[in-house]
């Protein structure tokens, strides 16, 4: 190499970290602008002179262009109709710039054909690279705010790059209600960077939603998660009045502030006929997601769809409600042996619930859960949960206890409770890390919470089904078992599976921790979980498919040691 070569060289790759130092400079809301000037602030478009549609994206500086577009209504008459702004802080998918900028790139984010056509719509054709549209989708997730640097962009560049995975494929997002039926939420993506062998990727948010709709009653949800320690949804009973919308790490949660439904996996929460969640006009809600990355390689983008189901008001004769019902006071000493922790839980007025289910929460170090009703001496009284039974029945078959799935019981008949003698719930904790555990909002700390769906009179409520034993509920036909070696044995049914399969597990070590991969016949990975074994060896895992396409999967068991099952699982919806 000559002199010459050299210094042009060395002139390349210090002018390459020049811009690499200008850009991690940048508020997130600059590096946003930048792309606008770029790609849509030219001549014939939106530049000074030409604004077409009325929209000026060159401005004479970065907050001009700021002020023209956040929060204002489009001029397009067809957008404005769906309650869009031209940034919609919090929400990119009625954000008219984003969905402009997406069209054609992901489903959810379409335009209709009296929206016009897609950004940028000059410049030879060029559009935005898949970094720069998720830099601005990002953007508007984080709130839209002027300051700051809200993304890791050189993630986004990995994960575009080739190593990320779609916990959902934004391609094909599960089916939305009918306009005339209710609405879906898209709260997501949210990009995290690999785990490792000892640092959990994981976050929590809490983002607001404006419903923009009239007073309704809500008469079913249902939810489709990625990748997700739980998904809760909360109500504001006022107008929200703290504006701050757009994903937040804390939840500044008021009085004024409702517990609407949670769950830990793909949930529908169809309402018993004649009860609905009823919401007042223009409800907000406040999407709380905890999200974890379980693989140690790849970078994940993880999504939430929620589709609420109305109905004019009038037509529930009873009102659902939900509450959360926690423990705080928790104290788990690191000794590697079993701590139960027992409380009581009631109100301070007398007035009889009655429960159509109740579920539980617990981190990965929780071992077991159960509730009982309380007596008025304050003693137990009938047990009505256990987490470590099938469906959450305490008669039923001996299941392993899953902190990321628990089972959720339902009430056929709903079930009198008194809320002044209120319930016991008592859950037990395995606690082998380096640190006494307390009530904290990580999968590093532990929670115990009891949840549960209720109405305060059953006049006009048409009873539902309820949950049952794994012997009543299925006839032993499409069983498929599974011998290794005489390490343990494995059977899944039903197979094929339309809504859930099960996996269960006997014949092995007592305590056995398991390792389930469900795993496309290309071997993608589609599902990895783990779970562990009673003390006689046994376990029932339950498995969700409804997220999973029809067609065959393979299904490979490991235990701890090292030994595996290889079978084949098929999903027929």
């Amino acid at each position: 190499m000559n002199k010459l070569t050299g210094l042009k060289l060395i002139i390349c790759i210090l002018a390459n970290v020049l811009i690499v130092q200008q850009a991690s400079s940048q508020s997130t809301a600059e590096r946003v602008y930048n792309i606008m000037q770029t790609h849509c602030a030219t001549a014939g478009c939106h530049s000074n002179a030409d604004k077409m549609a009325g929209l000026d994206l060159q401005g004479t500086a970065m907050i001009d262009v700021y002020n023209n577009v956040v929060d204002v209504v489009p001029q397009n008459t067809a957008a404005a109709a769906k309650h869009n702004k031209l940034i919609y802080p919090g929400d990119p998918y009625r954000s008219f710039i984003y969905r402009k900028l997406a069209h054609g790139k992901e489903a959810f984010a379409a335009l209709e054909s009296d929206e016009g056509g897609a950004m940028p719509a000059y410049g030879g054709g060029a559009g935005l690279s898949d970094v720069e549209r998720e830099v601005v989708r990002q953007w508007i997730l984080y709130g839209a705010p002027s300051t700051g640097t809200v993304i890791d962009e050189e993630l986004l560049e990995e994960f575009y790059s080739g190593n990320g995975y779609w916990t959902i494929d934004p391609q094909d997002p599960p089916p939305a209600p009918a306009v005339s039926e209710g609405i879906q939420v898209r709260v997501g993506p949210i990009f995290l960077p690999p785990s490792s062998s000892t640092q959990t990727s994981e976050v929590e948010y809490y983002t607001k939603y404006e419903t923009n709709l009239p007073a309704t009653e809500v008469h079913q949800i249902d939810m489709t998660i990625g990748s997700s320690h739980h998904f809760i949804i909360y109500t504001f009973s006022d107008d929200a009045s703290d504006r701050s919308f757009g994903f937040r790490e804390n939840a500044n949660h008021s009085t004024n502030v409702g517990y609407l439904v949670g769950v830990q996996e793909n949930s529908n929460f169809d309402l018993p006929e004649g009860t609905a969640f009823k919401w007042q006009d223009n409800l907000v809600l406040d999407m709380n997601p905890h999200v974890i990355n379980y693989s140690q390689s790849a970078v994940m983008a993880t999504d939430v769809y929620v589709n609420i189901y109305t109905q004019p008001n009038g037509i529930a004769a009873q009102e659902m409600r939900a509450q959360l019902l926690p423990n705080f006071n928790l104290n788990i000493p690191n000794d590697g042996e079993e701590h139960f922790i027992e409380a009581p839980f009631s109100f301070p007025f007398n007035a009889n619930l009655y429960l159509w289910n109740i579920g539980s929460h617990t981190h990965a170090r929780g071992n077991s859960f159960d509730v009982w009703t309380r007596n008025p001496d304050g003693s137990k009284g009938d047990q009505i949960y256990s987490a470590t039974r099938y469906n959450g029945i305490p008669e039923c078959e001996e299941i392993a206890y899953d902190y990321q799935h628990p089972p959720t019981r339902y009430f056929g008949e709903f079930l009198p409770l008194n809320i002044s003698n209120g319930i016991i719930h008592r859950a037990s904790y395995i606690n082998n890390t380096n640190k006494t555990l307390h009530w904290g909002a990580t999968s590093e700390d532990e929670m115990m919470i009891t949840a549960i769906m209720y109405v305060l009179n059953t006049s006009g409520v048409t009873f539902g089904e309820a949950s049952v034993c794994q012997e009543d509920e299925f006839v032993e036909t499409g069983i498929d078992e599974f011998v290794v070696d005489g390490s343990f044995s494995l059977s899944v049914y039903p197979n094929p599976a339309a809504v859930r399969a099960y996996f269960d597990v006997s014949n092995a070590q007592p305590n056995e921790t398991f390792t389930l991969h469900v795993m496309s016949l290309e071997g993608a990975y589609n599902n990895t979980h783990t779970f562990t074994t009673n003390s006689q060896g046994k376990a029932l895992y339950e498995l969700s498919v409804k997220s999973l396409n029809n067609g065959i999967y393979i299904v490979e068991l490991e235990d701890s040691a090292g030994n595996f099952i290889n079978g084949k699982l098929m999903v027929q919806h």
